[in-house]
């Protein structure tokens, strides 16, 4: 069974895409900050992250950095599911680097296009 790990601030949507994710048969655990994503990312090591950038401490990109900067989580997954529109973050100069499997942009996405693109990252 494959383990989505969502991270998302707002608790209320954060349990309403991990209910859907689970409700589809994937395991999913649900972190509210970088400090507990990187927690739970050393522990539950899952397949896929699904990932909003805009937190409260740290925001998360800087997550994303470290998590790309580990040669042992170079293979999870990666989905942007974010406020913070592509054409911002294309101007990092090390956003070509990310490896970022799928990129949503929050406000257009409802929880059907989320399952989907993880779906589509599961299986590819």
């Amino acid at each position: 069974m494959k383990k989505i790990l969502i991270v998302e601030p707002d608790n209320e949507l954060g349990k309403q895409y991990q209910s859907l994710v689970i409700g589809q048969g994937y395991q999913a655990k649900l972190a509210q900050s970088s400090d507990d994503a990187l927690s739970l990312i050393d522990s539950y090591s899952p397949d896929v992250v699904v990932l909003e950038l805009q937190m409260i401490e740290h925001n998360g990109l800087e997550l994303l950095y470290e998590l790309r900067s580990y040669v042992d989580w170079d293979d999870i997954k990666i989905v942007l599911n974010t406020s913070v529109k592509q054409s911002l973050l294309k101007k990092s100069p090390v956003y070509s680097r990310l490896n970022i499997a799928k990129y949503l942009y929050k406000p257009d996405t409802p929880p059907s296009k989320l399952l989907s693109a993880i779906e589509s990252v599961v299986s590819s």
